[in-house]
């Protein structure tokens, strides 16, 4: 696939129609999405209040009310901003200590949500075994969304002409082996194409013979390079192909996202368990020396 292709395909996806809307759409869900998982809804809506109504008629004028207010503002932005879920002060007051007790920052505790629990002050017990099986799938995922761009971004159908012969990609201007094509960007073993089946002296028995490639197939190759209903088969294949492997595939894409972010996090929670580990033991010794 070529730099060239690859423009083309990208022209003909921003002119489609409604376009503009659909993007629209798009940073809009975005933007809904992060807003909850931020969980800022709540000072939104507070701002937009003293928007419309000012600062003096969105206040409590009840003392009581206000404190109750001010008190969930700020535990709201507590855990707006420190990445927990903390539902009082006492809550939060038990995990300041819990952070300085085991020599963890706060803003390693962000990096790992939500994998921390501030109700318990406990997180997830995780070993190198879990992680290793987490980066297996990784690369099983990898492995599959290789295999799925070859059908999602290619201008040809992968397809077989007899039984027992292999499968290859054809298009209409080429035709090539498929032992290798699962993977993008590799060198195919035979390549056949409209000019060479057109040039003058071109021998198709003795061509299919030298790349190990049945005399029909290779016939059939290059009487479709010069057939109408034979490219329109192909043109028709190929919609197919990516009408159903490039939902899949930005599936896949999306799902190796989220794994390695997964594996990212799991690799923070037990650096922070190594890092507890190792404070803890360092504050024994410590405690032992003092002793008489």
């Amino acid at each position: 696939m070529t730099k060239e292709t690859v423009d083309n395909q990208i022209l003909a996806l921003i002119q489609l129609p409604y376009f503009e809307y659909i993007l629209y759409f798009i940073v809009a869900v975005i933007a809904v999405f992060f807003i909850y998982k931020w969980k800022i809804y709540f000072l939104i809506k507070n701002r937009i209040l003293m928007f419309i109504l000012g600062k003096k008629y969105s206040e409590f004028s009840n003392t009581n009310l206000q404190r109750f207010h001010k008190r969930n503002i700020d535990i709201f932005h507590f855990n707006t901003l420190y990445g927990v879920s903390a539902t009082s002060y006492e809550q939060i007051k038990k995990y300041q200590k819990w952070l300085h007790r085991n020599g963890v920052a706060a803003s390693q505790i962000i990096k790992i949500k939500p994998h921390f629990n501030i109700k318990t002050l406990s997180y997830p017990k995780i070993t190198l075994w879990k992680i290793f099986c987490n980066f297996i799938v990784l690369l099983i995922l990898f492995i599959v969304f290789l295999m799925c761009t070859n059908f999602s971004f290619t201008s040809s159908a992968l397809i077989k002409v007899e039984k027992n012969e292999p499968w290859f990609w054809v298009s209409n201007n080429y035709a090539k082996n498929s032992q290798y094509a699962f993977i993008p960007f590799t060198n195919s073993k035979w390549y056949l194409n409209a000019s060479m089946c057109n040039e003058t002296g071109f021998d198709e028995k003795k061509w299919a013979e030298h790349h190990k490639v049945s005399f029909t197939t290779t016939k059939i190759i290059c009487e479709h390079f010069n057939s109408e209903e034979s490219q329109k088969k192909i043109s028709k294949i190929v919609n197919e192909q990516k009408a159903f492997f490039i939902p899949i595939t930005l599936g896949i894409c999306f799902t190796l996202f989220y794994v390695l972010v997964r594996i990212f996090k799991l690799a923070l929670v037990f650096d922070i368990r190594m890092q507890i580990k190792w404070h803890r033991t360092k504050k024994w010794k410590r405690k032992g020396r003092k002793k008489p």
